[in-house]
């Protein structure tokens, strides 16, 4: 990457969206719960827009720390055994993935709030 495209204006513009991208999350998460609500109660979706929800199902994922403990009990591992391995296991050192975490600046004194519109 060329040293004129690591800007401010890039730097502020990807914090920004990431905010809004946490607050749309948020919201997201919250309405999800109160639609899965009424959908699961029978209540009929608005048809008067151009979207309609309605309730389906999908596979869950597969849980491989789950089911290798299940696979050591089945084995006969004691159960202090099984949680002895999985803890083992889970304290190993791993590679690190390198991520782009955001914080303020404490140089830049003017506030900046994030709304999401109403």
């Amino acid at each position: 990457m060329a040293k004129s495209e690591f800007t401010q204006r890039l730097v502020t513009q990807y914090a920004k969206y990431r905010a809004l991208k946490c607050l749309l999350d948020k919201w997201l998460e919250e309405k999800r719960g109160v639609i899965f609500q009424a959908l699961q109660a029978g209540k009929a979706c608005p048809d008067r827009g151009p979207f309609l929800l309605e309730l389906g199902e999908s596979t869950r994922r597969l849980n491989w720390k789950d089911e290798f403990q299940r696979w050591l009990a089945n084995e006969g591992y004691a159960e202090d055994k099984v949680a002895g391995i999985v803890a083992a296991i889970e304290a190993r050192p791993r590679e690190k993935d390198p991520r782009i975490d955001c914080k303020a600046n404490p140089n830049y004194r003017r506030p900046f709030p994030i709304k999401l519109p109403a």
